[in-house]
């Protein structure tokens, strides 16, 4: 509301002798001042095996894809893609406040499982559900939307929705989600069309 720009945006780490790129948020102030918020290297450890997993490595180690802003908490919420996460960050002091999806997931599904998405982008988070474009793996090729409703003080995520076209598609990279006002869910399927 005070006419700041926020910019999710990569960021390049120097890390024994290898250069990693990772993500970070920015404010731009109306007045020219930039402030960084928080980078992924505050939230997750570099490990260089980890990077087998992903081919795509010129986007990045972390590949985050998605920044949201909750206005009503004064909270971000980024999709950080190459570890199946939403992290949740305090704007005023950077902290992480919680994860939901990978291995350090804060909330878990009904039958114990972190692993919520995979290579996900779009997404809506409020403060009880997330609605969430599920970009999914090479190994299940294809793509789903999921809703989960979100209990963080039981620490839970209970699938509450889905959505698979079929026949199945298959987005590994971009696509948006949105739940409008009417009730009805947007699905945006990027190149896919």
């Amino acid at each position: 509301a005070d006419g700041t720009l926020v910019v999710l945006d990569q960021v390049e780490e120097q890390i024994g002798d290898v250069t990693v790129i990772g993500d970070w948020i920015v404010e731009y102030a109306p007045s020219g001042e930039s402030r960084g918020v928080w980078t992924t290297f505050d939230s997750f450890e570099y490990d260089p095996d980890a990077l087998l997993e992903f081919p795509d490595m010129f986007m990045g180690w972390s590949h985050a894809n998605v920044l949201r802003y909750d206005a009503e908490r004064d909270r971000y919420a980024v999709s950080v893609r190459n570890f199946h996460t939403i992290v949740t960050i305090d704007r005023e002091t950077g902290e992480e406040l919680y994860r939901i999806g990978g291995t350090d997931s804060d909330v878990v599904s009904s039958t114990g499982e972190t692993a919520l998405f995979y290579g996900q982008h779009g997404f809506q988070l409020e403060s009880d559900r997330l609605l969430i474009y599920d970009n999914g793996s090479p190994e299940r090729n294809s793509t789903m939307i999921v809703e989960f409703g979100i209990d963080l003080d039981a620490g839970t995520a209970d699938r509450h929705f889905d959505y698979k076209p079929d026949p199945p598609l298959y987005n590994p990279v971009a696509g948006d989600v949105t739940r409008l006002p009417s009730g009805n869910t947007l699905i945006t399927w990027a190149y896919l069309g």
